[in-house]
């Protein structure tokens, strides 16, 4: 459910919708494929905070999954995931 239908409340998208960090306000929840860019790029080289945890992405399973990223030191990994709390990391297009 894209987060313009009605009745749709609560999920990683809308947070980053919503987000503003008091400069910018334009942030959206990033693909997986992305995520692994922003890791690369930001957290190779010391930059970004990474949890090593689950992150969740705007990458659809199914109609009600999504699939999240695992960043590990050791590697990383995608699962699917229907409903369960994971990290929200907000991008923008710059």
């Amino acid at each position: 459910m894209g987060i313009g239908q009605a009745g749709h409340t609560n999920s990683a998208a809308q947070a980053c919708d919503i987000y503003s960090d008091g400069t910018y306000d334009d942030w959206f929840l990033p693909s997986f494929d992305h995520l692994y860019l922003m890791y690369d790029n930001l957290h190779q080289n010391g930059f970004g905070n990474f949890q090593v945890d689950w992150h969740w992405s705007s990458t659809e399973a199914t109609d009600t999954t999504a699939f999240c990223v695992r960043f590990d030191p050791v590697g990383s990994y995608v699962d699917e995931f229907e409903y369960s709390v994971q990290n929200v990391r907000a991008a923008r297009a710059f």
